[in-house]
């Protein structure tokens, strides 16, 4: 597994059907989009709605794109196959028998991620681990089909040697989404705070996480292989 091997083979996934990822994204995002865009507008309110509002908003984040990340993920092991790509409904089904083992698995990340930010640089070693190994936790999970105790493992198993290589697949991923998040802010910049923030969100959700998603999936996929032939990952 490369970089340029994984943005090669993501860009062949997504050229086919940009349309449809596109599509599934704007749905998930448009309504965290209004609901960031309500938790914004309480900020000024009293400390106890402040806090009730960010929790909601983050909670209902991390389930949506953890639900697309499985989507994506679902999406494009149908490609693989050479079968046609699963409309909304079909995808609502076949990812609904994952949908509790990717939200636990994900839940356990983001604590592990919250309690080493905590430790600041002590913790930050950790934190850049875990990361390699989280870019490859939900496709695991998804099309591995495997236990939640499993899943960390076969992680690690996959992303062993591979440290770089997957650390810079984050760092990728990041950058593509903030300047995809800048371009849009400053487009909708002039318009009132409450539609900017909604509009924002959903482009940047319909835009930028497709092809993030795919590169992580693409990542497993190539980890995957190289598995099952015995050549080390």
């Amino acid at each position: 597994m490369s970089i340029g091997s994984v943005i090669n083979e993501m860009v062949e996934y997504y050229r086919r059907a940009w349309r449809q990822y596109g599509v599934l994204s704007a749905v998930v995002f448009l309504p965290l989009g209004l609901l960031a865009a309500l938790a914004q507008r309480h900020t000024g309110d009293t400390l106890r709605s402040l806090y009730v509002w960010g929790v909601i908003s983050k909670v209902a984040m991390i389930v949506a794109t953890t639900w697309l990340q499985a989507a994506v993920a679902v999406r494009s092991e149908e490609q693989r196959n050479g079968r046609a790509l699963p409309g909304p409904r079909e995808t609502i089904r076949l990812v609904q028998p994952f949908l509790f083992p990717v939200l636990a698995v994900s839940a356990i990340s983001a604590v592990a991620f919250l309690l080493l930010s905590l430790l600041g640089v002590i913790g930050l070693p950790f934190l850049v681990f875990l990361l390699t190994r989280w870019v490859v936790l939900v496709p695991v999970t998804v099309i591995e089909g495997l236990e939640i105790k499993q899943v960390f493992r076969r992680a690690h198993e996959l992303a062993k040697g591979k440290f770089f290589d997957l650390l810079l697949l984050a760092l990728l991923s990041v950058i593509v989404i903030a300047v995809i998040y800048l371009a849009v802010e400053a487009v909708a910049g002039s318009l009132p705070h409450f539609a900017a923030t909604w509009i924002s969100l959903t482009v940047v959700g319909a835009i930028g996480m497709p092809p993030v998603m795919l590169l992580w999936t693409v990542a497993f996929f190539q980890l995957s292989r190289r598995s099952r032939r015995g050549v080390p990952v």
